[in-house]
């Protein structure tokens, strides 16, 4: 299970291109069901990422760096208590968004090094004026 929140400021150097700032705060909670029994952990992560972006009416693209700090240590209580690896970890990310309604969004964010991860994210924009 995994919920997260953001922050995004976009700074508009040219038009279509931006200077993206990022702070996320993420709950996450795992369980693993084995023959021993069934195990749950849950922790939170908070992250800060900075990059650039470029916006074309309903589609946008996004590069940059993110660091990530976890308040557990992410491990698996199977095979040895294999680590997650992700406890504190700066990767680089490319991410893909697609506005389908005004405030409406659908996007892939790819996510490297030490995280490794392609997440599928649907969000809903609250605009300042």
């Amino acid at each position: 299970a995994y919920g997260r929140l953001i922050a995004r400021y976009q700074w508009w150097i040219v038009p279509h291109f931006a200077l993206d700032f990022k702070g996320t705060a993420a709950y996450h909670r795992l369980t693993n069901s084995n023959a021993s029994g069934t195990f749950a952990d849950r922790w939170w992560s908070y992250s800060a990422a900075a990059g650039s972006r470029y916006s074309i009416h309903w589609f946008s693209v996004a590069a940059g760096v993110v660091y990530r700090h976890a308040s557990g240590n992410e491990e698996s209580p199977t095979a040895g208590n294999q680590s997650l690896g992700f406890a504190r970890t700066t990767n680089p990310y490319l991410e893909f968004d697609f506005t389908v309604t005004p405030h409406g969004t659908f996007g892939v964010h790819l996510e490297g090094g030490a995280r490794q991860s392609i997440a599928l994210v649907f969000g809903y924009r609250f605009i300042s004026p």
